[in-house]
């Protein structure tokens, strides 16, 4: 029996339906652990009805997969950024620098499925994927018989048949080889898997119709790549990611060791080779793929007080007293872009009046959220949202 309905970037669009002249669906390109902002912005989204998450089509990779199918599960971003923060604080404090690797590497897989399994519902099995069939997760399949990892095909996922699947589906959507887990792909389904940000884009996630589609992306201003994009911190050119992810452990008081491994995968993730492809790290598919341009991103409108090596680094590594300035950003962002956009799309119901600098984000919590979303507290999401490390 087929437990879910994959299709491709044309199929996708054309299941979404076609432009109206308005705000018809939305698409979350990926975040590493740069996914606070993204659940800053999507907490004012939410708030001013531009994304109604319950029933507006939706689709994300990586760290923006779970912001759209967490929210759309009834999960408040704001309390999703809470519990976010625990883990990621968490993960800091316990992290030695000197391991050679980042904060939580190689765990991140288990810290997802741990997390998300406390969402079942006992007296409603499979009530997320009845709920939110209406959300895409985009994820990358693995040609088995290339063993470089590089003949990749992006998938993008609807209409899950079993919570399992969509839980599956969330941990290929952000797996980052060798560093999601001590494995170079995450078998899904008989399929080798990876981060959907090897091989879609924003433009795929909209089903190839950006007129009617919100994009959001977390790079940094000017830049549409994934990955490092930015110079060292001697403003040599890092389009290799090798160079500036040392020079961001450095600067954490670590030192990078590519060889470094984390715990062997768990017996959940039912790890077996595959084809041709590596079973042992360091391997994985050698570029992600660029998003391309977004409505919404870092430094719109809010300017960041953040260089580009400083952002970059921030992705790698959870500083703690930077990690509500990230949700914060995100949320004056967002409610800027509203602003600025007030009456031109069809659903933004409730264009702020904040200013357009942000510099008004007293909200009242009597008020917020009444766009007929009711939502949960699951505390023990936490874990969940540790996963965030799409590049």
């Amino acid at each position: 029996m087929q437990r879910h309905l994959a299709v491709g970037a044309v199929l996708w669009g054309i299941l979404l339906g076609t432009a109206s002249g308005q705000l018809e669906r939305y698409a979350v390109a990926g975040s590493a652990l740069l996914l606070p902002w993204y659940l800053g912005a999507m907490e004012a989204l939410v708030e001013e009805g531009v994304v109604q998450p319950e029933s507006m089509p939706g689709a994300g990779l990586s760290g923006g997969a779970v912001t759209a199918m967490l929210t759309c599960a009834g999960v408040r971003p704001m309390d999703q950024y809470q519990l976010l923060k625990g883990a990621l604080v968490d993960c800091y404090e316990s992290w030695d620098p000197k391991s050679g690797v980042f904060p939580c590497n190689g765990q991140l897989g288990s810290i997802e499925y741990e997390g998300f399994s406390t969402l079942y519902d006992p007296s409603s099995i499979n009530s997320i994927a009845e709920k939110c069939s209406h959300v895409g997760i985009a994820f990358t399949e693995v040609d088995p018989n290339d063993p470089t990892m590089n003949t990749l095909t992006s998938t993008i996922v609807a209409n899950h048949s079993t919570d399992e699947a969509i839980l599956r589906d969330l941990i290929s959507s952000s797996f980052l080889s060798c560093s999601s887990m001590s494995v170079p792909y995450f078998v899904n389904d008989g399929m080798a898997t990876v981060d959907g940000g090897y091989s879609t884009t924003l433009s795929d996630l909209c089903g190839g119709n950006e007129t009617s589609c919100l994009t959001i992306q977390v790079y940094y201003p000017n830049t549409t790549e994934a990955g490092p994009v930015c110079t060292t911190q001697d403003n040599v050119d890092a389009a290799v990611a090798g160079e500036l992810v040392s020079q961001c452990l450095e600067v954490a008081g670590g030192t990078f060791n590519q060889s470094a491994k984390g715990p062997p995968p768990p017996a959940w993730a039912n790890f077996t080779s595959t084809g041709d492809l590596p079973t042992s790290c360091p391997a994985g598919p050698s570029t992600f793929m660029p998003p391309g341009e977004a409505d919404i991103y870092p430094g719109k409108y809010i300017p960041l007080n953040y260089s580009c090596f400083e952002w970059q680094c921030m992705a790698y590594i959870p500083y703690p007293d930077r990690l509500d300035d990230l949700f914060n950003l995100g949320q004056e962002e967002a409610r800027a872009w509203v602003k600025a956009n007030a009456g031109i799309h069809g659903l933004l119901k409730n264009a702020s009046s904040n200013s357009a600098d942000g510099s008004d984000d007293t909200r009242n919590e009597a008020t917020s959220w009444a766009h007929g979303q009711t939502w949960c507290g699951f505390g023990a999401i936490l874990l969940s949202l540790a996963i965030l490390i799409n590049i």
